[in-house]
């Protein structure tokens, strides 16, 4: 989530501009430690699109989790 709030950064954009997010876990164990996690961490009155799928692995098989965002901004 860090990675994610610094390229946000990078475009002159904010967590607000996030319109929907992907995550792939490797683990289905963890997923209410995620939902816990993304509610505390980008909590929201307008969140975004949410999608979350449990899959056997990532291109890097060290990594447990992979997130795809997808942020618009009218500027």
């Amino acid at each position: 989530m860090t990675n994610v709030e610094t390229l946000l950064t990078a475009a002159a954009m904010k967590q607000a501009d996030i319109v929907k997010l992907v995550f792939y876990l490797t683990r289905a164990a963890d997923l209410p430690t995620l939902g816990e996690l993304r509610r505390k961490r980008w909590a929201s009155p307008t969140p975004p699109a949410v999608t979350t799928l449990v899959v056997a692995a990532l291109a890097r098989p060290e990594l447990l989790i992979e997130i795809d965002v997808t942020a618009a901004s009218a500027n």
